[in-house]
């Protein structure tokens, strides 16, 4: 990587999590937290930031609710009114239909050391709306009647 400096803040991150963390040659550095949870982090140095992603869920429920979509919306929001800037959003990629957390982190946001405070908030953001999506998909599988068939 030609900006030292997107090391150091990934050698700041490793620090506080235990881990020893470095860039791929394409500038990435993949986390892999619980098992299971996988957390991308980009350095972009052209453009003076790092990109932090996490697959939220494979796909949306099929069939949506309105009610998660609502759901989704409003938890989407909380980062926003809170932080301003520098906040993770929830989108849909739509070329595989995951549901991704997205959050740009310039470099006068991440300067002051504050990458492992941001990483543990986008995290703990990820964790939550999953959760949510999780739990609102099992009660609305739940509420769908139970067909019984007999021939």
């Amino acid at each position: 990587m030609e900006n030292l400096k997107y090391q150091e803040y990934l050698q700041l991150l490793g620090k506080n999590l235990g881990l020893d963390l470095s860039f791929d040659e394409n500038n990435v550095c993949e986390i892999l937290v619980n098992s299971n949870d996988v957390v991308d982090i980009v350095a972009n140095p052209d453009d003076h930031n790092l990109i932090l992603s996490s697959v939220i869920a494979p796909d949306l429920p099929d069939p949506v609710s309105y009610s998660v979509i609502i759901d989704i919306l409003d938890l989407a929001l909380g980062p926003v009114l809170t932080r301003g800037g520098n906040c993770p959003v929830v989108g849909r990629d739509p070329e595989n239909g995951m549901l991704v957390l997205y959050q740009v982190c310039t470099e006068a946001f991440i300067d002051n050391g504050f990458l492992p405070d941001i990483f543990m908030d986008f995290f703990k953001f990820k964790l939550s709306i999953s959760q949510h999506l999780e739990k609102n998909a099992a009660k609305e599988s739940s509420d769908k009647p139970a067909w019984i068939v007999t021939a």
